[in-house]
């Protein structure tokens, strides 16, 4: 349930801009009805607020209708010692399936919701409702925002806390896509803890409140942060332009920047992995379908498989002592192994509160044997049909573990998760430039500070010679 704080506080931003004297509000998962109270707290409050509040709320629990009812009756009491009228209805039913929600038609003036959170296989009914927003595997957080943005009526006002994965990465391509096309984005808050805003429910990514208007005027986002509910008050904020927040392509991606900085990356890094003729792809090893391949001990017909345990930040330990450090070669496991080459390898996954969202490492080639296995939970980066060199594989390993590169990601995605997707649109420097990162980087395995030093080294070190001369010109 949304904590009163944040409920409070999107409520005050959702009707800062409303003006009519009669406002429809719609509330498509409504829970115990905390948002709604918030609404209309919030539209009590101004002084020019309205003359009538007509409430829609659907919430498909059962065992939250009484109280959801109650938060109705009080709001309505509320509006009566305004002199405001209000009416309200609540409908038991999923709203994603409602005639109202599939007809279509604009009938909100706000729209307000913390929806519930969770994936949908193709198969289920409120997915193939809503194919206009489906790319993929669907949530049904990203239905709800899509449904609702076909709701509103011209100006209105739309606001939701989500987790932040639908502002990058394929699978809510067509949601942003979607949104976009029918409402600008007025305002976005991200909570930079993934503990603090509900404490109560496991919630593994970072969220955010999303602000939007059903109109096509304006071109600023303003951005803010807080750790969670306790620092809204306080929060530091930031306006940027629309552009800035919203980059052009296929899919379209959210950045969202800190509210003291804008695009960590630097302008002149126009080149990518493709354009580097490079390809990241996931560890083709599955577990469950290599289980009986794998095996605990070393033997003639076995090669390394690598977990993510193996990888650290600037370098690769294995064995480490664990079960199934090993995977037979043969006719059967033939298509799941990789030539023993130089590469990049990265694992897809971050502790939640890691110091850093990439962990990479360089990989020399150097574990015995001729082919070597990848388990899934393992992105790589290696040369089609070549093979990088040594200088190319740990100065971009270097690149990938530094503070600029955690800055963009953590700017576009909350999520734990590194996708090859994200890996393919990330801006790179030349390969001059990455040659040299590797270059600066002392012998041997390193560690993080080694490979920022070599990044800050090659990146910024011209340059401060540069001012260097100035000053004593």
């Amino acid at each position: 349930m949304t904590p009163v704080p944040i409920a409070a506080f999107m409520a005050s931003k959702a009707v800062a801009l409303v003006s009519d004297k009669v406002v429809r509000v719609l509330e498509p998962a409504a829970g115990s009805g905390v948002l709604l109270a918030s609404v209309v707290h919030a539209l009590l409050a101004k002084p020019d607020g309205p003359e009538r509040i007509e409430l829609l709320a659907y919430e498909i629990d059962a065992r939250l209708l009484p109280a959801l009812s109650d938060a109705c009756v009080a709001c309505r009491e509320a509006a009566a010692h305004r002199g405001v009228v209000l009416e309200f209805e609540v409908r038991h039913e999923d709203f994603l399936l409602s005639p109202l929600c599939l007809a279509q038609q604009p009938v909100a003036d706000v729209v307000i919701a913390n929806p519930p959170y969770f994936k949908l296989n193709s198969g289920d009914l409120r997915v193939r409702a809503h194919p206009y927003a489906v790319h993929g595997q669907a949530n049904i957080y990203g239905l709800f925002m899509a449904a609702c943005v076909r709701l509103l009526r011209p100006g209105a006002s739309y606001c939701f806390i989500t987790p932040r994965s639908w502002t990058n990465g394929p699978f809510f391509a067509a949601v942003r896509r979607h949104l976009l096309a029918r409402t600008r984005l007025d305002a976005i808050h991200v909570f930079e803890s993934r503990r603090t805003h509900f404490k109560d429910d496991a919630v593994l990514q970072e969220a955010m409140i999303t602000w939007a208007s059903a109109c096509r005027h304006g071109s600023a986002v303003r951005v803010s942060s807080s750790a969670g509910s306790r620092d809204l008050e306080h929060c530091s904020s930031q306006t940027f332009l629309h552009n800035a927040i919203v980059r052009a392509g296929d899919g379209q991606v959210i950045f969202l920047p800190d509210a003291s900085s804008a695009d960590a990356l630097p302008s002149s890094w126009t080149d990518s992995l493709g354009t580097l003729g490079l390809r990241v792809s996931t560890g083709p090893t599955v577990a469950f379908r290599a289980n009986s391949q794998t095996r605990d001990d070393y033997a003639a017909t076995t090669v390394p498989l690598l977990w993510m345990q193996h990888v650290q930040r600037m370098h690769i330990q294995w064995p480490v002592g664990k079960k199934r450090e090993y995977i037979a070669a043969n006719s059967v496991t033939a298509w799941m192994l990789l030539h023993n080459e130089p590469m990049v390898l990265l694992r897809r996954f971050s502790p939640k509160e890691d110091v850093r969202r990439m962990t990479a490492a360089p990989y020399l080639g150097d574990l015995p044997g001729e082919y070597l296995g990848l388990e899934n939970h393992l992105n790589y980066i290696c040369r089609p049909g070549g093979s990088m060199t040594v200088n190319e594989v740990r100065g971009l390993a270097a690149l990938l573990n530094c503070e600029l590169i955690d800055r963009h990601f953590r700017s576009v995605s909350g999520n734990t998760q590194i996708n090859a997707t994200e890996m393919r649109t990330l801006p790179l420097p030349s390969w001059a430039v990455i040659d040299a990162i590797g270059r600066a980087l002392p012998p041997g395995e390193g560690d993080l500070a080694e490979a920022e030093r070599a990044v800050s080294a090659v990146l910024y070190g011209p340059a401060l010679e540069a001012d260097v001369c100035e000053l004593r010109a």
